[in-house]
């Protein structure tokens, strides 16, 4: 019970945190951006305009479903699909605090 506490309370701190970055960084998302996409894979140059805002609604929505819930695996999963595709639509995505929200999400996927 004392375990679960402190791993629930890091989860969710970490989840909040990652929400709070989300948000400030929502121009990154819109579709009037200011600086062009620079993809890393070029299949991603064909998406549509819409697709990183499509991309970053379900990001918020998938955390704010964890902070809800925060040991659901399979939504843990989705969200690490939703970074992971973050990346690959924009080099903009690669910041060092994703790094961090990302080894503890596959922390907390692969613990007991």
């Amino acid at each position: 019970m004392y375990k679960t506490f402190w791993v629930t309370g890091i989860v969710r701190l970490t989840l909040l945190a990652h929400l709070l970055t989300q948000l400030f960084v929502y121009k990154a998302w819109t579709l009037n951006r200011v600086f062009p996409t620079l993809t890393v894979f070029t299949f991603a140059r064909n998406l549509p305009d819409e697709f990183p805002f499509i991309l970053y609604c379900a990001t918020l929505a998938i955390t704010l479903l964890l902070l809800w819930k925060p040991h659901w695996k399979k939504e843990v999963r989705l969200w690490f699909v939703l970074v992971v595709g973050s990346w690959a639509w924009d080099y903009v995505f690669w910041q060092p605090y994703t790094y961090c929200f990302l080894a503890i999400a596959v922390i907390h996927f692969f613990s007991k």
